[in-house]
């Protein structure tokens, strides 16, 4: 646990010159760029580079595991994940030069580093503090551009000696942040490879004046097995003093692992983050005021989402086939909540219809969608064939050790099975396949040529925003749809169409092909809200609000109609007979249905549901947009 009083808790950022910065950052692109092309780095370091991210060393480590538990049931893989003690503050100037000479850059670059390093100084100010400058006669400052790479060449000996899956152990890192993987019958086995592999973490850290901190070491022991009568997997590794015991849960690079690795860990932790955002989410957005729909809607889809989908496109499939609902439930809670925020909906209205009305689509087939581009998308990067082959290699050696009845009989198959992300993959080009194939036959068109994407847009995956008829970006052209964003609005479709049936509400019958959420452009928030409830018609009506069993609530209208429905309030009640005629000159229809449906018509009759007062609950919004504010003034600034 961090505690803030200790000084080890906190990390220097370096403050540099802008035009400095810019010169390094020059330099660093050139050397990534070297560094890339002649491979001078071990595949294993997954960060800082390009086409590699805390995902690739996640399924790194999760198709390993995968493919151990496959190639033996019942054994076990262990992890232990190292820290490097000050990692930037505490690398070495002249181990670094030694390396870019070793690694063959020309003089202007090791000068150039030579030039970076030599007689750095800073100083350091906090709290209304500032010390006195003090050389700095070690270590890279962490805030640079040109720091990253310089770090990644210099720890690349360490994860090049952990790279091959030898001796059932295998090491990769993320820039500091170095993990050790071993594979066997038993914990216990495990215990000793990792110590075996630490050893050699050790020694290069001699070698290079790097520091390692056992007392922040964790480990955890992966295995689906349900009992442990011999206490193996309480095993431990004990490293200079320091008795490092297995975890119950683990935090890897963001993601929470546990040892059935399950996801449930995960998800909970995801949930919490959620549901964090969306009590930020609804301290600014309520049914009446706030961000209108569109903006809401825009703050859930660049910040709640996301934070709440770290790491969904690892666990978003499992072994070809979307996450189960039980699993995902706590996740479409949150998100329906923050749906009626955006939406202004009641917790009774269905989450198809806020999905419908937001343009937001299914949290289990966003989720979906996610893993398999990903899957997709990763399928030609050459780490991913690096991490193939690691993976052949464990399958490999767990098949020679394997012994018993189980190989005798022929009970683990020969060819290494698919992980779950390359089991993703071929779902991925499955549903390419299914669509191109759907186009041909939807245009007639038996030569194999494909129809182009439809310019429908919509908010999942792959798409972008759509605009209203007529409504273009300048200077910049439509971007089709990726073939796995299609299948995905198409099984929303399907979906939408079955649960759409036979409902008689306008939100369960605007064309599919009309995005509803254009409806609320050009709304104030209250407005957006009126509009919402008439369209699905969860409405605080007497019709509605008695059908629910709200106590002493009759469904009859005041004007004596025997149902308050929303159809009788806007196109029927005598009450509202004179400020009627305003209404349907502004829509130019008297169909309550297709007023709805129609942009214009719609937005007049959200204006006029709110304007008559006909819900108590958008009065004070009203009198707000009346209030004449021309004679305000602000506040005097205060001396």
């Amino acid at each position: 646990m961090t505690t803030h009083s200790l000084p080890g808790s906190y990390r220097p950022i370096a403050l540099q010159n802008s035009l400095a910065k810019l010169v390094e950052k020059i330099v660093a692109d050139r050397i990534t760029e070297v560094v890339e092309k002649e491979n001078l780095l071990p595949w294993n370091q997954m960060g800082a580079r390009k086409k590699r991210s805390t995902l690739s060393a996640i399924d790194l480590l999760i198709g390993s595991v995968q493919t151990a538990w496959k190639a033996r049931p019942g054994c076990v893989v262990s992890m232990l994940s190292l820290d490097i003690s000050g990692a930037f503050p505490n690398t070495s100037h002249e181990r670094l030069k030694w390396v870019l000479k070793q690694k063959g850059f020309p003089r202007w670059v090791t000068r150039f580093v030579e030039d970076f390093l030599h007689e750095r100084r800073t100083k350091l100010m906090f709290g209304g503090f500032e010390s006195q400058w003090f050389p700095m006669e070690t270590g890279i400052p962490q805030g640079s551009p040109l720091s990253p790479i310089l770090f990644l060449l210099f720890i690349a000996e360490l994860l090049d000696s952990l790279q091959r899956p030898s001796d059932a152990t295998l090491g990769f890192g993320f820039v500091d942040d170095t993990n050790l993987i071993a594979w066997g019958d038993s914990a216990r086995e495990n215990c000793q490879r990792l110590k075996l592999a630490h050893d050699k973490c050790i020694a290069w850290a001699k070698r290079y004046g790097a520091k390692f901190a056992p007392d922040k070491y964790k480990l955890i022991h992966f295995t689906k097995k349900r009992r442990d009568p011999s206490g193996d997997l309480a095993s431990s590794v004990r490293i200079d003093g320091n008795e490092i015991g297995p975890e119950p849960k683990l935090r890897i690079l963001g993601v929470w692992m546990d040892p059935k690795m399950d996801w449930k860990e995960h998800i909970k932790k995801q949930v919490s983050r959620g549901t964090a955002a969306f009590e930020s989410l609804a301290r600014i957005a309520t049914s009446t005021w706030g961000p209108s729909m569109r903006r809401a809607r825009l703050i859930y889809s660049a910040a709640v989402r996301p934070a709440m989908m770290y790491g969904a496109q690892t666990w978003g499939t499992q072994d070809g086939k979307a996450v189960k609902a039980s699993v995902m439930r706590p996740l479409r809670m949150v998100q329906n909540k923050c749906l009626r925020r955006i939406t202004g909906g009641y917790k009774r209205t269905p989450t198809a219809a806020l999905e419908r009305e937001a343009d937001i689509q299914p949290l289990d087939l966003y989720i979906e969608t996610i893993a398999l581009q990903r899957a997709e998308s990763t399928a030609d990067h050459p780490v991913y064939r690096n991490i193939k082959d690691a993976h052949d290699h464990i399958w490999l050696q767990m098949r020679e050790r394997a012994r018993g009845p189980a190989r005798r009989n022929n009970a683990i198959p020969s060819a290494r099975p698919p992980t779950d992300l390359e089991r993703a993959r071929q779902v991925a080009r499955e549903r390419i396949r299914e669509v191109r194939r759907d186009d041909v036959q939807e245009d007639g068109n038996q030569g194999g040529a494909t129809r182009p994407r439809r310019d429908r847009e919509r908010s999942h995956p792959g798409g972008s925003r759509r605009r209203e008829p007529g409504q273009a970006t300048p200077g910049r052209e439509k971007r089709p749809k990726s073939a796995l964003a299609e299948w995905a609005d198409r099984e929303w479709k399907t979906r939408w169409t079955r649960i759409a049936a036979g409902g008689q509400a306008a939100t369960w019958n605007t064309p599919w092909e009309t995005n509803p959420s254009t409806l609320y452009n050009n709304l104030p928030k209250h407005q957006a809200t009126a509009l919402m409830l008439l369209r699905t018609e969860v409405i605080g009506l007497n019709d509605w609000l008695s059908s629910i069993g709200v106590p002493d609530v009759l469904p009859r209208c005041d004007c004596g109609w025997p149902r308050q429905t929303a159809r009788h309030a806007v196109m029927h009640c005598p009450t509202y007979q004179r400020q009627r005629a305003e209404l349907i000159m502004e829509a130019g229809s008297e169909d309550f249905r297709a007023i709805l449906t129609s942009a214009p018509s719609a937005r007049a009759a959200a204006r006029w549901f709110v304007r008559c007062g006909i819900l108590a609950q958008f009065r004070t919004a009203y009198e707000v947009d009346c209030e004449d504010t021309t004679a305000y003034a602000p506040f005097r600034v205060l001396n």
